[in-house]
């Protein structure tokens, strides 16, 4: 294959990280503030009709675990 654990791997690497945290850094530091809006029960914007299901538990528990399994066993 190639090599991977030459100097410029692990400045990619560092890179990466830095960069996956920087959303964290931001808010932690307070640089971003959430928006934050007060709660009540009969609030018009957050009030949608009840639906149903779309997906099916059969369907939900099948899949969940018949895709892990079958790419676990198989052969690569």
């Amino acid at each position: 294959m190639f090599e991977t654990r030459g100097l410029p791997f692990v400045l990619l690497d560092i890179v990466c990280l830095f960069l996956a945290g920087l959303p964290l850094a931001a808010f932690n530091l307070g640089k971003i503030k959430p928006y934050q809006r007060g709660f009540f029960c009969k609030d018009e914007g957050i009030s949608y009709p009840f639906h149903h299901s779309t997906v099916t538990s059969t369907v939900l528990y099948t899949v969940g675990f018949a895709l892990p399994i079958s790419c676990v066993s198989s052969p690569t």
